[in-house]
């Protein structure tokens, strides 16, 4: 994945943004802001939607029932940034010191449940999917 689109201009709330995709997260900065504002592991990511205009476009990010909406980022990092974002949120694993949810880990029907919603939403393509898929049994 090349550099440029791991990286995004656009406003969110109407504020200057700055995108940030790390091996591990994407990082959302607000103008000159050090503290990001955002900090969200690719793991927590449920959905994400792009729209392109003449000029610009929109970026949504789903974290759960949560979105973050990015307008008027440069037409032309819509598409690249929404790709490289599906990919890493597709290969994604939780983090290592994160506590599993509801104590106990998911079952393998869970995980290809959360596997199938994440296909249906359009953030696993058709061989992400399979891939992911064939890796969850190969685990049992």
């Amino acid at each position: 994945m090349d550099e440029e689109s791991r990286t995004a201009t656009g406003t969110l709330d109407g504020m200057p943004a700055h995108l940030e995709l790390t091996d591990e997260r994407l990082v959302v900065r607000i103008g000159d802001e050090a503290v990001p504002r955002h900090d969200v592991p690719f793991h927590r990511i449920t959905q994400v939607e792009e729209q392109v205009g003449m000029v610009t476009g929109y970026l949504t990010v789903w974290v759960g029932e949560d979105r973050l909406v990015f307008s008027r980022v440069p037409k032309a990092d819509v598409r690249p940034m929404a790709a490289a974002l599906r990919t890493l949120v597709a290969h994604a694993g939780p983090a290592p010191d994160e506590p599993p949810a509801a104590g106990h880990a998911p079952t393998a029907i869970e995980e290809l449940e959360r596997l199938g919603r994440l296909h249906d939403s359009g953030v696993l393509t058709d061989d992400e999917f399979a891939e992911a898929k064939r890796k969850l049994l190969d685990r049992l």
